[in-house]
């Protein structure tokens, strides 16, 4: 089973219970395909170091994950490019050991991490 982190910037426009109907729309995206040990991580609104198409802030949602599928992958750049609210996005495979992306861990994400170091 191979780990993944994928972080997903929506619009800033997006209410807050719109980013959370399409982190739950992502999130029950990857159910579908499989994923398990589905971790999600918002870290907010937050300002860019320069524009993506034309905006200045953007929400921040980073979702942990594991899977087998190899064409999870595709799947996912297929779904994200045609969503409209997405501005960026960018998958990464986590090792065993170390993270990819250091970013703020959540107490269910570092319960998630004690729990693979031991398997």
């Amino acid at each position: 089973m191979r780990r993944y982190e994928t972080i997903v910037i929506f619009d800033s426009v997006l209410t807050d219970s719109q980013v959370t109907e399409q982190t739950e729309n992502f999130k029950n995206f990857l159910l579908e395909n499989k994923a398990i040990d589905i971790v999600v991580d918002s870290w907010g609104k937050r300002e860019f170091a320069y524009q993506l198409k034309r905006k200045n802030y953007g929400n921040y949602i980073v979702f942990y994950y594991a899977t087998d599928s190899a064409e999870l992958g595709t799947r996912i750049n297929e779904s994200l490019r045609i969503n409209e609210s997405v501005l960026k996005f960018q998958t990464h495979r986590i090792a065993d050991s170390v993270r990819k992306f250091k970013g703020r861990m959540s107490g269910e994400q570092n319960k998630a991490a004690s729990k693979a170091k031991a398997a």
